[in-house]
């Protein structure tokens, strides 16, 4: 675990997209574990294939994305609650996503509709963003991210995750738009806390 934790409080020059979602997925995933790994999809990474439980007793099920499918960068799922999803894009910063916001969205369904398609059973989502935060004024880009959050057809279920350097450590900010819904709320807080 110390390894792990090591390697999040490494000091970057910059947040690059894989230094946002790496940090993330390990925070996730490592750190306050209870979710699995579905997919992760660095940039340049090699061809991913979606790995989905079904339920804890039988083996995955595992399914490869065709070239011309566009993928997100993370989907996890929540081994309490095999029916919660998080799937999510990452950015270096929140402006690179707003220049692809309409493109994310349609990926957003796409990849709902896959996971549907092969699970057959309702499936409970949290749409997120995850960026890094390049100059320490957080305010105001808290105050842009959450004027997109709001604005977001997927407002009630979205999340950004604002990665950025406290002190000598790897720090989280989460914000929410004002209609989330509240579990989601409660169950990422718990996980950033």
């Amino acid at each position: 675990m110390n390894s792990i934790q090591n390697f999040i409080n490494k000091k970057p020059n910059n947040f690059s997209e894989e230094s946002v979602l790496i940090s993330t997925y390990f925070k996730i995933c490592k750190l306050n574990s209870g979710w699995f790994l579905n997919t992760i999809n660095p940039p340049s990474g090699e061809w991913s294939k979606l790995i989905l439980r079904e339920n804890t007793s039988q083996e995955p099920i595992e399914m490869s994305f065709s070239k011309n499918m566009r993928r997100l960068d993370l989907i996890l799922q929540d081994e309490n609650n095999l029916n919660n999803f998080f799937l999510a894009e990452a950015k270096p910063n929140f402006q690179s996503l707003i220049n692809q916001i309409d493109k994310t969205d349609e990926v957003f369904r796409e990849q709902t509709d896959y996971i549907n398609t092969i699970l057959k059973i309702k499936i409970n989502l949290i749409y997120g963003y995850i960026c890094g935060l390049q100059q320490n004024i957080i305010d105001n880009e808290v105050n842009l991210i959450k004027r997109y959050l709001n604005l977001s057809q997927f407002s009630e279920n979205l999340i950004c995750i604002l990665v950025f350097r406290s002190e000598e450590k790897v720090d989280f900010k989460l914000i929410y738009p004002n209609n989330i819904k509240e579990v989601i709320k409660e169950t990422f807080d718990k996980i950033f806390s």
